[in-house]
């Protein structure tokens, strides 16, 4: 029976597995407003009193009742941390409750269950940094404390007789006391045999067997039943794979197999009988190893060839993008009916060998996909024509590829983006060399060098600092401001525009007063909030229709919600990187012949722009987008977001909305680089299709450089971050589709004309 008391939204992850309805829950709903008016340790005081009340007026019922759990979630702790940050005087105040708490609940528990039969756990999920974040994997995030002690628990100064390597020391208050490391998954166990219960069926953990003081006949057979919950786990993925036609041919898991199992468990239960406990520990744990690796072994069994197999799909798609950006003419080599019948054959001997073995078609499909992939360049291809092509631009391709590499490693060293930038700045300097600057043009090459330079700090910034600080908050606002005073004058129709961005400013200056005078914010200024930046986010459609000006009114119009979605100096980031992306583009247009139309009143039949150009614009566009990514530490770590992020938007723990402002935060810059480099492709008539082809190669050959990064090993940081790397890419294509969309909307939308964007014509 257990009895729990906590945050609904971990207590229902547990309440989920309820079949055999033994459990009670008691939970509050997270209504809780941090932005000061209310204290963070609330949570846990809510938390003692509900369980302190339940205990005892149910003392009496609950004594008669065996193999009890008690489980209290305290997430003030959390929440300040996260809030307030840690070594602030608010998570102080709530450790010291949270810790009078914890003692008034032990010394009820002595009162009301005084057998000497209760046994205390004391742990938590995760650490956390002095800016209140977590997931980074290091060892100050993933080590964390469990003290345990009570009923079968070894008291720290007599240490068992015989104890394994886990055994360690650490000084505390002075003494130094006997220490175990242990896993997370081990806790399960422990839990099992303290109140002398079956294992989860699921758990991966070995119980810690040095912290039990209990006979040694109990923590024998603790240990087989271990054992054998963790070889049943093996054992049914080994009848699957037998249950396959080719097994029997197919190499297997060579520690375990039915024999051994069976002289394991057979010479287990003997020892036990025979009193040679120790024999019977040491037997367990080393087959509960055996059996984790052999989980292992058939989980991945077809990783390598599954990786082989999505790594040639990935370059005929590759290859088949090259094709289409070159496009030279010529009769294919192979005839489209020979071509795919020999790719049905493969295909369907592929099949047939997935269903014999019992492979799920889920897994399958990544065998037959690479060739159809192949059979689209064969059909395409024309052989004589695609050497010429390879021969003429190998140092095109030799380019693409170094320049892949670098874009890779910007996921890994930030400080690339900075020697990317520095490149990208020099080689446009030489574009620009002989432009004929006029006095306008002049001023927007100086602001794109200088900012530019500037922007060459931001990925050089460790994480650390990464945290908040209203002075580089407001410089940013202050330099968003005057960039739109010095703006406002060459802008038609900006009255909107200014009163939209002074509100703003007004607004989020106010909000951060009064929740740095500890008042929490009034419901004025919350709705004021989202007011101003949905507003913001719609009026540029009713801005300046043409392409010269449409992007400058995007970036100070998005500036008002990427303004209060900002704790430091992400603001100032975005303002440099508004002015540099906005001069960028006025350069590079005036580098095209003057006579092409700003407005979108022209017709795009007459395209341009070759594959050097295509590949150029497409590489800018990518770097700009991670630069935006990477500047301030968004997306280089987990741990880099903050739910001081939304501080102005919501109050209360509201995991959905949170995730969404955040997502939001993280669109806003995507949304204006794209948006900027659209006009110039439009203002210069390149080919949109090639650009997209463009795009799309450089994604999927960094999505096959993180494929083979993709691990199941380590942190789940290190884990999470491999896949998401690989995931990224492979979504970015997408991404950048749907925001080119809106971009085009943002761009080409006159709400007081009804303008629209028909397909291939702009009207």
């Amino acid at each position: 029976k257990t009895y729990a008391w906590g945050s609904n939204d971990v207590l229902s992850a547990f309440s989920k597995a309820d079949y055999n309805k033994k459990m009670e829950f008691y939970a509050y709903d997270h209504a809780l407003d941090f932005s000061g008016k209310e204290k963070t340790y609330q949570l846990d005081m809510w938390v003692f009193s509900r369980a302190r009340d339940y205990i005892v007026q149910n003392a009496a019922r609950l004594k008669s009742e065996s193999r009890i759990v008690f489980f209290f979630h305290l997430l003030g702790l959390d929440t300040a941390g996260h809030v307030h940050k840690p070594g602030s005087p608010l998570f102080f105040e709530n450790l010291k409750v949270t810790d009078n708490g914890i003692f008034e609940m032990y010394q009820l528990f002595k009162e009301q269950f005084d057998d000497g039969e209760t046994a205390f756990i004391l742990t938590s999920d995760h650490g956390m940094t002095d800016k209140g974040s977590h997931g980074a994997g290091d060892i100050y995030e993933t080590e964390t404390p469990l003290v345990a002690w009570g009923a079968g628990i070894h008291n720290w100064h007599a240490l068992p007789r015989k104890v394994s390597n886990r055994l360690k020391s650490k000084e505390i208050a002075g003494t130094r006391m006997a220490s175990f490391d242990i896993e997370q998954a081990d806790i399960a166990p422990l839990m099992a045999a303290l109140i002398g219960t079956a294992m989860p069926i699921n758990n991966y953990g070995k119980l810690p067997r040095d912290l039990l003081n209990v006979p040694d006949e109990y923590i024998a057979k603790a240990m087989f039943n271990n054992a054998l919950q963790t070889l049943a786990q093996y054992e049914k993925l080994f009848a699957e794979f037998k249950e396959g036609l080719f097994s029997s041919g197919l190499p297997s898991f060579d520690k375990l197999n039915d024999s051994v199992v069976s002289e394991f468990k057979a010479s287990a239960r003997k020892s036990i009988q025979e009193g040679s406990y120790e024999n019977v520990i040491e037997k367990s744990e080393e087959f509960i190893d055996f059996a984790i690796e052999g989980i292992e072994y058939y989980q991945m069994y077809y990783q390598h060839v599954l990786l082989f197999c999505t790594s040639l799909s990935f370059l005929g798609w590759i290859y088949y993008l090259l094709i289409m950006l070159e496009n030279r003419a010529g009769k294919p080599s192979f005839r489209s009916s020979q071509v795919y019948t020999l790719a049905v054959a493969v295909a369907a001997v592929f099949e047939v060998f997935i269903c014999l073995q019992g492979i799920p078609q889920s897994v399958g499909i990544y065998f037959i996909l690479p060739v159809f992939c192949w059979a689209r360049v064969f059909k395409k291809i024309n052989m004589d024509s695609m050497r010429r092509t390879l021969m003429d631009n190998w140092k095109l391709l030799l380019g693409i590829a170094v320049g892949t590499e670098l874009l890779v490693l910007t996921f890994f060293r930030r400080e690339v983006i900075s020697v990317a930038i520095l490149g990208f700045i020099i080689f446009q300097n030489l574009t620009f060399k002989g432009l004929r600057f006029f006095d306008a043009t002049r001023a927007q090459y100086y602001e794109w060098i200088f900012t530019g330079l500037l922007l060459l700090i931001f990925p050089l910034i460790p994480l650390r600092f990464f945290k908040k600080n209203d002075f580089f908050l407001m410089f940013g606002g202050l330099l968003w401001m005057t960039k739109l005073c010095l703006s406002v004058k060459d802008l038609k129709n900006s009255l909107l525009l200014q009163l939209l961005c002074l509100c703003g400013f007004i607004n989020c200056v106010t909000c951060l007063y009064l929740q740095n005078s500890g008042g929490g914010l009034w419901v004025i200024n919350i709705l004021l909030t989202w007011a101003l930046s949905g507003l913001a986010i719609i009026s540029p459609i009713y801005s300046d229709i043409t392409l010269k000006y449409r992007p400058t009114n995007i970036f100070f119009y998005f500036a008002v919600p990427f303004f209060h979605l900002s704790i430091g100096y992400e603001m100032t980031f975005f303002a440099l990187l508004g002015v540099h992306v906005l001069s960028f583009v006025e350069l590079s247009a005036a580098t095209e012949d003057h006579s092409i139309p700003n407005s979108i009143r022209y017709r795009d039949d007459k395209k341009r722009g070759n594959l050097v150009e295509n590949l150029n614009i497409s590489a800018v566009m990518l770097l700009l987008i991670f630069l935006s990514f990477f500047g301030t530490g968004n997306m280089a770590s987990v741990s880099s977001f903050d739910p001081m992020f939304v501080r102005f938007f919501v109050t209360t723990f509201s995991p959905f909305t949170m995730s969404a402002l955040i997502i939001l935060k993280l669109i806003v810059p995507i949304l204006f680089i794209t948006a900027s480099i659209t006009a110039l492709t439009f203002r210069k008539q390149m080919d949109e299709k090639k650009m997209f082809l463009s795009l799309l190669l450089i994604c999927e050959l960094m999505g096959l450089n993180f494929l083979f990064m993709v691990t199941n090993k380590g942190s789940w940081l290190e884990i999470g971050t491999s896949i998401s790397h690989f995931v990224i890419m492979e979504v970015t294509t997408l991404v950048l589709a749907v925001v080119s969309y809106v971009s085009k909307l943002l761009l080409f939308t006159d709400a007081s004309k009804n303008f629209r964007v028909k397909t291939g014509k702009l009207v």
